[in-house]
């Protein structure tokens, strides 16, 4: 049980037709997978479907900084004509601005990274982070091409 099982993590979200992050508290380290499948990815993205470009500030997100050790993951979720991927933003520390991107991503690759970031298996999270890294040959997506 230990530490880990009693990691508290502050999440936020971002919605697509709000200015503004938007903090919705602070949560146990048991509840951040439920509160990420519960988040409601589908309707965020029907509502930017039907809204104008200039009334959508956001693509839906979801984050979660870790309050002990300052480890945040930013997941967003991203629809084009083919398919719709995650996003994933990893910042290893407040004192740290270094930012690494996992671009698209599927829902169970997006959970599976999650999962190792709730219970603090930071290592596993800079290892997928540096694959990505080095075999930046692949062309992904530009990050402003979000809707």
């Amino acid at each position: 049980m230990g530490e880990r099982m009693k990691s508290m993590f502050k999440w936020t979200v971002c919605d697509p037709h709000l200015p503004a992050v938007v903090e919705k508290g602070v949560i146990a380290r048991d509840a951040v997978l439920t509160t990420f499948r519960d988040f409601p990815w589908g309707s965020m993205l029907a509502k930017m479907r039907t809204a104008k470009d200039e009334d959508i500030y956001f693509s839906p997100s979801i984050g979660f900084v870790n309050v002990a050790d300052g480890h945040a993951l930013e997941i967003s979720i991203v629809e084009d004509k083919k398919e719709t991927v995650f996003y994933l933003f990893y910042k290893e520390s407040n004192d740290d601005m270094s930012t690494f991107d996992l671009l698209d991503q599927s829902p169970s690759t997006t959970v599976d990274i999650l999962d190792e970031f709730s219970l603090g298996n930071y290592e596993i999270l800079r290892n997928r982070f540096a694959v990505k890294r080095q075999s930046n040959g692949k062309k992904s997506k530009p990050w402003w091409r979000l809707w």
